[in-house]
């Protein structure tokens, strides 16, 4: 009996084939890579519920105010996030709302930026209308110590203020010494006080692009927030509004 013999696959054969790879390739990467940063977004945002959920618990046990955004605390100073030494090192373990999270640290699993001022979780607190009154009054002559951080019976809707939001510091090189990178920084202002600038880091699903000929920053992406209510939602740049933080 004749044994069949195999047929080796001709170039034209072989190059239909790659071609075929590189087009499903095409599909599918985009594909998987949409859906990697659909499920970061949505871990930030899970995270930044929980930590919503800690500060309500907070201003539950303080007579209903929210926490300071910071204090001096002897030769350290106690920011919401952490103690800050007079080495400068952020000690995370004492962050105001370390009791109502437990042990586990909740981070935006896509920050990265250089250490400043925060505990590198990507997180950003409202320290001028809820931390302190510094937005209302602008007086800021008892620095290292807020004043009159907000009762929520002063918040005129819950649903409608940001507490906290993904945040980092963008070092824009048309400032003094500006190196165009991006700082861990723990604060969000209100779009009035970003000057062109925004301290709320909309990195989900999208980058910075700032444009030097007008000084202006903008980002197509999105930012994670929450509410005094403690509900969670994504948000454009231009969806923020100033009246989404002040009391």
């Amino acid at each position: 009996m004749a044994m069949a013999t195999s047929r080796a696959f001709t170039l034209i054969e072989l190059l239909t084939v790659m071609a075929i790879i590189a087009i499903l390739s095409g599909i599918l990467m985009p594909a998987a890579v949409s859906a990697r940063a659909m499920a970061h977004q949505y871990s930030a945002t899970q995270a930044l519920g929980q930590l919503g959920t800690a500060s309500g618990l907070y201003a539950a046990d303080s007579d209903e105010t929210f926490m300071p955004a910071f204090y001096a605390s002897g030769p350290d100073i106690q920011f919401w996030f952490g103690m800050r030494d007079p080495q400068l090192a952020i000690h995370s373990e004492y962050s105001l709302l370390r009791q109502y999270c437990g042990r586990k640290r909740l981070v935006d699993p896509t920050f990265h930026a250089k250490e400043y001022l925060g505990d590198m979780s990507g997180f950003g607190y409202n320290w001028a209308f809820l931390g302190s009154d510094y937005g209302i009054t602008g007086n800021f002559l008892s620095f290292p110590n807020c004043q009159n951080p907000a009762k929520l019976t002063e918040l005129n809707n819950p649903s409608k203020t940001i507490v906290l939001a993904t945040s980092s510091y963008f070092y824009s090189p048309w400032v003094p010494h500006g190196d165009g990178a991006t700082y861990d920084y723990g604060f969000i202002d209100a779009p009035g006080f970003w000057f062109g600038n925004p301290d709320i880091d909309f990195r989900h699903m999208g980058n910075r692009s700032p444009d030097p000929a007008i000084k202006i920053v903008t980002s197509p992406g999105n930012a994670p927030v929450v509410y005094a209510d403690s509900h969670t939602a994504v948000k454009k740049q231009a969806q923020v509004l100033n009246e989404n933080f002040i009391r």
